[in-house]
């Protein structure tokens, strides 16, 4: 595979072969789908729903883009086997610890799938705002607004014509 392909998966090198049965292949790889399948944007949708900061929103997105995005890998068992590829196996294969592989995959199905999963969400928001939103958010805000200045006005009729306020001076 090639990053000019526009079919097929996406393959991500993992360096050298880390299986539990050694020479069975010289370098560890999975693959992620070049699309985002229906079931990562619900659970991105699920993740911007259940997230409170801009730090949880990004590690919920990651894990998303890594559990909804692996299709397929040539990782094997200590008994020589395939290990199928499972929300479960990923979670333990690529997600137990932080690794340069970790990494690795993380930053490919990030680069791979945000925009696709991001941009219709988007989308949709703008609409949303488009759609009147947008003006009454502006409404409440020059509300709120216009309250504040009238408890943030002075109490004092010291103001002059002019507009100048007098201070009396001590002496």
């Amino acid at each position: 595979m090639t990053d000019t392909d526009t079919v097929g998966p996406v393959r991500i090198d993992l360096g050298p072969c880390t299986c539990a049965t050694p020479d069975v292949h010289t370098n560890d790889w999975v693959e992620i789908f070049r699309h985002a399948p229906y079931q990562m944007g619900l659970a991105a949708l699920e993740s911007i729903a259940q997230s409170s900061t801009p730090i949880e929103l990004g590690v919920a997105l990651r894990q998303v883009y890594v559990v909804w995005g692996v299709n397929n890998w040539n990782l094997i068992d200590d008994k020589g086997k395939s290990i199928n590829v499972t929300r479960e196996t990923i979670a333990l294969q690529l997600m137990a610890d932080w690794s340069d592989r970790t990494v690795a995959v993380i930053e490919a199905c990030a680069r791979q799938f945000n925009d696709e999963v991001m941009l219709p969400l988007q989308t949709a928001a703008s609409k949303q705002l488009n759609n009147g939103q947008i003006e009454a958010l502006t409404s409440q805000n020059r509300a709120s607004r216009r309250e504040q200045a009238k408890h943030s006005r002075p109490s004092s009729p010291t103001s002059s014509a002019a507009g100048n306020t007098s201070v009396a001076q001590g002496g």
